[in-house]
C-alpha cells in the first residue's frame, strides 16, 4: 500500500499523471485502506490528495475521482451535499433527488440507531423546512 501512495505521489506536479494508478487504488481498495492511504499521501506529499486531483485532472475524470474521495472521507456529508444540491435553486433534480434517497435510504436503514442518520436526519427537515 505504501508504494502505491509513493508512486502516487511522485507522478503529481509532472507530465503525464498516471490516471490508471489513481483510479485502481481509489476502486480496488477497502475504505479502511483507503482512509490509511489518504493520510499517507498527505504525510509524504505535503498536500492532500483532493488537492493533487484538483491540479491534476480535469472534467468527468476529476469529478469521479473527487466523488469517490469524498465519499469515502465521510459517506453522509457526501450524500447530504449531493441532496443539497439537487434540491437548491428554483427546480429540483428529480432524477437525482430519487437515485440519492433510495440509495441513501438502504444505508440509513442499517445505521437508524447511530448518530449519522439523525444528523442526516436533522439537515433534510432543515432543508424543508426553511
Amino acid at each position: 500500500m505504501m508504494s502505491n501512495v509513493i508512486r502516487v505521489s511522485g507522478g503529481v506536479g509532472q507530465l503525464g499523471v498516471d490516471g490508471e494508478l489513481f483510479t485502481k487504488i481509489l476502486c480496488s481498495r477497502s475504505i479502511s485502506q483507503l482512509q490509511v492511504t489518504f493520510e499517507a499521501y498527505e504525510r509524504i506529499s505535503g498536500h492532500s490528495l483532493t488537492a493533487a486531483i484538483r491540479s491534476e485532472f480535469s472534467g468527468d475524470t476529476k469529478d469521479t475521482l473527487l466523488a469517490i474521495v469524498y465519499c469515502i472521507k465521510n459517506r453522509n456529508k457526501f450524500f447530504a451535499k449531493q441532496l443539497k444540491d439537487c434540491l437548491k435553486g428554483l427546480g429540483t433534480d428529480d432524477s437525482a433527488l430519487v437515485r440519492i434517497l433510495v440509495s441513501r435510504s438502504e444505508i440509513c436503514e442499517i445505521e437508524k440507531e447511530g448518530s449519522h442518520f439523525r444528523r442526516l436526519k436533522s439537515v433534510i427537515l432543515g432543508w424543508i423546512w426553511v
